[in-house]
């Protein structure tokens, strides 16, 4: 076999095992944060939201390339996950094929291997199966495009040729992986790293041809500072700690993942979170292993040492920005996380293949065989573990049976059982999240809903108070906590809330429509007193924020009437009637508001289309029986009018106009 078919054949069972693995990992739906970053994420549907996503964001993080790859791919396939799924195991598979020839130009023997472990491991499942993580492949896919271009340059280089355009691409592929995700930020310094391994020596040159690297990282860093401290966790407890109890956690995440990526067992979505509330200097202890491990290596840089020290740098160094030391949202959830060790892993797997490739005993066919047994056994855990992001409920529940502490398991559980209508069974996973963390603002908002849609509706009120007291820029609970005001007939308070809503976000169509409702409530109110005028202005308001209302449009539609504004009347009406066709208050209103208009054919049409519809209907029998005795057709009229008293004995009004019918009738005899 030549060596560029051998080639191709392993390149093929790279990404097959891609394939096997991550096969169950296709037909998965959405999950966890999958919502806000793209089912829910209005930025993807047109083009002005692929403007607002490099120019105007208003994510929590500035990562535009990433976002641009999501509105590409909602352009292809909408809400169907299934083509996300396939973009990310085909990035994660590029991105293992590309690891394997960066391991071959740095000479690394058994580098197949290394690519072939970093693709089947377990610890990346999460950064694969997961929709919303799909940014850990494609940056490390353009990180590592950098690191390939980089090579090549100082390779040139070293030839005597032009290298500037090598390095050039080499940036702007850094660049592009760190508007993916700026966890690459230490690439820089991997770069000065290679170049001592290569050399033996970091000069002058060296740190200038990457200082560009250095300025980018720097400059896309801090805008990401910026969004984390101003968006994603402003006015948040992160719950860190100060400098020992981060310096504590960071040696303690070390060991984990260190652990994780050569034996990774009890993996799970959410670890638990560790408690650094009373560290001393022992709990610095973790630190040991990777100092020594350092300097072990150092003392045996003359030979195989330098080849360790490439490898555990690029594992360490792409873990500094995910360490915990620096504030970061998910460190309130748990101070680790699989996806946060994604880059790392590639170093990795580095590292094992050039350990395995540097055996000399046993002979060729034990190493195949160590190294065969290695890969099905990660391969066959990885392929275990890939269902359980399958569902919002099997994720779930799968991590509460490992970790029963944490409160946004269980409150994320209790959102998928209430999306699926099970009110019962979500209630006391948020009440447990409450309990295991009562400053969950989300959490309290959730059980606020759960509460609202079983009708309990002071309860929901005081849990979306809290929801607010907590974070006051969750605007849904702001929204929700109108909207139950106002259906307690707490109409001022309501309104208030709920325009500050609008005001803050004019496209939460949640907040407007239960502004509109209120409104709409508020002018029946004003109605019911004789304050036309007023509730006018309320229905106005109310068809302002939304214009397909048909109670606002009848409503506004009778007031007007009984002002005298019948033209306007009429209009109104009439789109409340296009809205519902069979609704036998609009049709009495119109009627009777064309009947006042002097439109008496048009009138009696609609009381027509009204009986056909209400046949039982008193009162159209006796407005009909008014209409036809003002045109003299006393007869018809009198028979309505009986037909209104059959009805409706008490029918007070009825009856005085079926007695003066007779009477007429009488008369003219």
């Amino acid at each position: 076999m030549t060596k560029t078919a051998r080639t191709l054949l392993r390149g093929a069972l790279v990404a097959l095992a891609v394939a096997a693995v991550y096969a169950p990992a296709i037909r998965g739906g959405w999950i966890w944060d999958d919502a806000p970053e793209v089912t829910d994420n209005a930025m993807l549907r047109d083009a002005s939201g692929l403007a607002r996503i490099w120019f105007n964001p208003q994510s929590p993080d500035y990562f535009p390339l990433k976002s641009t790859v999501q509105w590409i791919q909602w352009q292809l396939w909408g809400s169907d996950p299934v083509g996300y799924h396939l973009t990310s195991a085909v990035l994660h598979a590029a991105a293992a094929l590309l690891l394997w020839r960066i391991l071959e130009r740095l000479g690394v023997g058994l580098a197949w291997f290394g690519a072939l472990a970093f693709a089947v491991h377990p610890v990346a499942v999460e950064s694969v199966a997961w929709v919303s993580e799909m940014k850990n492949p494609l940056s490390l896919l353009l990180v590592l495009l950098a690191l390939d271009r980089w090579i090549a340059s100082e390779d040139a280089q070293g030839r005597g040729d032009d290298s500037r355009g090598l390095r050039w691409a080499s940036l702007g592929l850094f660049a592009a992986a760190m508007l993916c995700k700026t966890t690459v930020a230490m690439l820089p310094v991997f770069l000065l790293l290679l170049s001592w391994w290569r050399r033996g020596k970091i000069d002058r040159a060296n740190i200038a041809r990457a200082a560009p690297f250095f300025a980018v990282s720097l400059v896309l860093g801090a805008v990401t500072v910026w969004f984390q401290q101003t968006r994603a966790i402003a006015g948040m407890d992160l719950l860190q700690g100060g400098p020992l109890e981060r310096l504590a956690g960071a040696g303690r995440a070390i060991a984990f993942y260190l652990d994780k990526a050569a034996w990774p067992r009890s993996l799970m979505p959410i670890y638990p979170r560790w408690d650094l509330s009373e560290v001393g200097w022992a709990d610095l202890l973790p630190w040991a292993g990777p100092v020594l491990a350092v300097a072990w290596l150092w003392a045996r840089r003359a030979g195989w040492g330098r080849h360790g020290l490439l490898g555990l740098g690029w594992f360490l160094l792409n873990l500094v920005p995910v360490l915990g030391i620096a504030p970061m949202a998910y460190v309130r959830i748990s101070r680790v996380a699989d996806h946060f060790a994604y880059l790392s892993l590639a170093g990795a797997a580095g590292l094992a293949a050039a350990g395995l490739g540097r055996l000399d005993w046993g002979g060729r066919w034990l190493r195949a065989g160590i190294a065969a047994a290695c890969l099905a056994a990660l391969a066959w855990a990885a392929r275990s573990y890939v269902p359980v992001f399958h569902d919002e409920e099997g994720l779930w529940n799968y991590t509460l049976g490992r970790n029963p502490d944490s409160w946004t398991a269980h409150n994320d559980l209790g959102r998928a059982l209430l999306m699926r209508g099970k009110r019962a069974e979500a209630l006391p996973h948020f009440r447990w999240a409450i309990a295991i963390n009562p400053d969950d603002a989300e959490a309290h908002f959730n059980l606020g809903i759960a509460l609202e849609q079983m009708g309990r509706n002071p309860d929901a009120a005081s849990e979306y108070s809290e929801a607010l007291r907590i974070k006051p820029s969750i605007t849904a609970a702001r929204a929700s906590l109108g909207g139950v005001l106002v259906r307690q007939g707490k109409l001022a308070e309501g309104i208030a809330l709920l325009e500050v809503t609008v005001r803050a976000n004019p496209g939460d169509r949640g907040a407007r429509d239960n502004l509109a409702s209120a409104r709409n409530n508020l002018g029946v109110q004003l109605a019911g007193q004789g304050r036309y005028t007023e509730a006018i202005a309320q229905y106005e308001a109310a068809l302002r924020l939304k214009p397909a209302n048909p109670e606002a449009d009848y409503n506004l539609g009778n007031a007007l009437a009984q002002c005298g504004r019948l033209d306007e009347a009429l209009a109104h009406l009439d789109a409340s009637l296009k809205a519902r066709p069979d609704s036998v208050e609009t049709l009495l209103s119109l009627a009777g508001a064309l009947a006042e208009s002097g439109r008496t054919s048009e009138a009696l049409e609609r009381y027509g289309q009204l009986l056909r519809i209400a046949p039982r209907s008193a009162e159209a029998h006796n407005n009909l029986g008014v209409l036809l005795a003002r045109g003299g057709r006393i007869g018809e009229a009198r028979a309505h009018f009986e037909e209104a008293v059959r009805l409706k004995p008490g029918y007070t009004e009825a009856r005085e106009n079926l007695a003066r019918a007779r009477a007429i009738e009488g008369q003219s005899r």
